[in-house]
C-alpha cells in the first residue's frame, strides 16, 4: 500500500499539472502532456512487472537448488544405509 501511495501522489501531481497546462496550452501540446503521463505510467508498470518476474525467477532457482540438495542428501543417506546398515546375524 505504501508503494502505491508513493507512486500515486506524484502521478496525481503530474495529472494536475497536465490538466492545468491543457487549459492554458493548445490541444496538441496538452495531448503530448497526456501521452507523457501515460508513457510514465506504462514505464512504471513495466518496471514493477519486470521486478516481480526477476523475484519469481530467483525464488524458482532457489527452490530448484533446494530440491537438488535434498535429492543429493537422500542419495547419500540411502547409500550409507545400504553400505553401513544393520548386519544380519545367523
Amino acid at each position: 500500500m505504501q508503494d502505491a501511495t508513493i507512486f500515486l501522489f506524484p502521478l496525481l501531481v503530474i495529472c494536475a499539472f497536465a490538466t492545468e497546462n491543457s487549459i492554458l496550452e493548445s490541444e496538441t501540446e496538452s495531448a503530448q502532456i497526456g501521452d507523457d503521463v501515460i508513457c510514465l505510467f506504462q514505464i512504471r508498470c513495466f518496471s514493477m512487472l519486470t521486478i516481480r518476474r526477476l523475484e519469481e525467477a530467483a525464488a524458482n532457482r532457489q527452490r530448484e537448488e533446494m530440491r537438488e540438495i535434498h535429492k543429493r542428501n537422500a542419495e547419500r543417506f540411502h547409500f550409507y544405509i545400504q553400505n553401513n546398515g544393520p548386519k544380519e546375524v545367523f
